[in-house]
């Protein structure tokens, strides 16, 4: 003889709960992972990076000044909010200085703006010979950072490089 097993309707209730519950923590992680990956699709497409200028504004014994311009298109029909600009600059491989641009600026869709910033790098700590390379205006340059925007899918960080 075969004796059915005995079901509450409380555990009936509590494995469906735990049913909707697992389905809705699956479809909550999905849908985060799809808007990161459109996050970083659209990253590619959100704004374009361009190195304007970099230039010796002044040199002298001890203290150099470094004016830095870059360009930022807007190829999209929306706004883009700049939030901040971080980036370190590298003249002949060596490590001159660490600086940021923390205003914020709207970029209007398909306009372009050019942010400059203007800061000093310190012959302290500087090798005598990368000193020699600024006075004689024989360097290298490398620029390495990040532009942190505001978009209609969320905040990006962008990084981007240049060399001249």
């Amino acid at each position: 003889m075969i004796y059915p097993i005995a079901v509450t309707q409380y555990e009936v209730n509590y494995a469906l709960n735990i049913e909707i519950i697992a389905v809705a923590l699956a479809m909550t992680f999905a849908v985060l992972a799809y808007f990161e990956d459109r996050k970083r699709v659209a990253s590619k497409n959100m704004i374009k990076i361009d190195l304007a200028d970099l230039r010796m504004k002044s040199i002298g014994p001890s203290d150099a000044s470094l004016e830095v311009k870059i360009r930022l298109y807007n190829p999209n029909s929306v706004l883009a909010t700049l939030n901040r600009i971080d980036y370190s600059v590298y003249g002949n491989d060596k490590y001159l200085a660490m600086d940021s641009y923390p205003n914020r600026i709207d970029i209007a869709p398909g306009a372009s703006s050019t942010v400059a910033k203007i800061f000093e790098i310190a012959n302290r700590g500087v090798a005598m010979s990368m000193w020699d390379d600024l006075m004689s205006r024989n360097v290298a340059w490398k620029i390495f950072g990040t532009i942190s925007l505001d978009s209609v899918i969320g905040a990006l960080n962008i990084p981007f490089k240049f060399e001249r």
